[in-house]
């Protein structure tokens, strides 16, 4: 059997990032959150939460991710994509993202 950390398909980064999450709910209003994420990678994130989402709930989230690019100094790109909740712990909740997003 695989550990967790084998079965991903991207490398992951220690980033706390904070984020808007929104879902939809039962009686088919939006939920909106505001989370940090521990880590996040290419195809996914996991975000601290007492209260996660359960598995299978299909989740928008908008965060900003600064980059450091050479001659142009610090730069932020706004970050929107949609994804699934995959997972959930006493801690939080991991998201895969789905394979379109905008920059």
């Amino acid at each position: 059997m695989k550990k967790k950390s084998e079965r991903r398909q991207a490398e992951r980064f220690d980033l706390s990032l904070a984020s808007s999450v929104s879902a939809e709910k039962s009686d088919g209003q939006q939920a909106f959150f505001e989370l940090l994420t521990c880590n996040i990678g290419a195809g996914g994130a996991f975000f601290e939460t007492r209260s996660p989402l359960p598995e299978g709930t299909d989740v928008h989230l908008d965060f900003t991710l600064p980059m450091d690019l050479p001659d142009d100094g610090e730069q932020h790109f706004r970050v929107m994509v949609s994804g699934t909740i995959i997972r959930n712990e006493k801690t939080g909740m991991a998201v895969r993202f789905n394979k379109s997003y905008k920059l």
